[in-house]
């Protein structure tokens, strides 16, 4: 009888390990650690090229990632445009210039694989890169690598730009954060 306990107490492990989605930053640049961008200011997002898996290109992905960088980004206090389709890093940045904006922040995805996990087990996958730059000088002030995984244990209906909010909006609020040490 105890062992039949122990092993309902592994299954309900992983069970629960299972439900969860995987979320990872990593931080690609020195200046990550720099001074916060200005609350409220003028910040253009680019939108990036689709992200793709094998043959399938998923159209989708270029305006779930920038929207919910929208979303997050004006949930800090920014005043947000986003580009109305997929452009290159300099005309993005010429764009930001065209606007005013001080902040040009441009998103890439690397990866992105929706699949059928619900019957297959295969979870889906985004791989997302996002660099924040001075509009005026072009300077990189931040940049990060968010990868996220969905869980296993579904019943259908995740995708991947279910995975985007949650890493969007804490490397959103980072943006604003001041480290302890910082000087006003």
């Amino acid at each position: 009888m105890r062992h039949s306990g122990r092993v309902a107490a592994w299954v309900a492990l992983l069970l629960a390990a299972g439900c969860a989605h995987s979320y990872r930053s990593q931080p690609l640049h020195d200046a990550t650690a720099a001074i916060p961008i200005e609350p409220g200011a003028p910040v253009l997002v680019g939108m990036p090229e689709p992200g793709s898996y094998k043959n399938r290109v998923y159209e989708r992905s270029s305006a779930d990632t920038s929207g919910a960088l929208r979303e997050a980004l004006q949930s800090e206090g920014f005043t947000v445009e986003v580009a109305p389709r997929p452009e290159s890093f300099d005309r993005g940045l010429d764009r930001a210039r065209q606007i005013g904006a001080l902040y040009f922040v441009y998103p890439q995805i690397r990866d992105w694989r929706d699949h059928a996990t619900e019957w297959s087990g295969v979870p889906d996958v985004i791989e997302i890169e996002i660099g924040v730059y001075d509009a005026r000088s072009g300077e990189i002030l931040r940049a990060v690598r968010i990868d996220a995984t969905s869980r296993w244990a579904t019943l259908g209906g995740d995708h991947p730009q279910d995975l985007l909010a949650r890493p969007v909006a804490e490397f959103a609020r980072s943006l604003t954060r001041r480290e302890p040490g910082d000087s006003e």
